[in-house]
């Protein structure tokens, strides 16, 4: 199976989902993924401060994929930013080019574009 979590609001907030991200991956049927905004250093250093090993996991940054897509960021704070409807359609996107089965995130918007494979569950 193929199973995807966020990091910000969803496994930086609920113990028992980073224990079940972990435990997923025992399982070697199972592709278990990180979907989330930052680069892929940042988002692979915010899981070791949660004491999850980022090498079990694949890790996939929404800049970095809608950067490899072509769009175009700004800077505000030293965080980049898109157009909008780009950022909430991308995880979908990605569901879909991945094949993901199941998602958790703690962002409703993301869940209007998931594809009807891809079982969307709000946290």
């Amino acid at each position: 199976m193929k199973i995807a979590f966020d990091i910000h609001g969803t496994l930086d907030t609920h113990k028992v989902l980073r224990t079940l991200a972990q435990f997923l991956t025992l399982d070697v049927n199972n592709v278990v993924y990180i979907i989330s905004g930052p680069e892929h250093d940042v988002i692979a250093k915010r899981l070791e401060k949660l004491g999850i090993d980022p090498s079990r996991f694949t890790i996939i940054s929404i800049v970095d994929y809608l950067r490899s897509k072509g769009v175009k960021f700004h800077m505000v704070k030293s965080r980049p930013f898109c157009d909008e409807d780009k950022w909430w359609t991308s995880k979908g996107d990605i569901c879909r080019e991945q094949g993901i089965e199941l998602i958790f995130d703690d962002s409703i918007q993301y869940e209007e574009n998931m594809p009807e494979t891809t079982t969307f569950v709000l946290c």
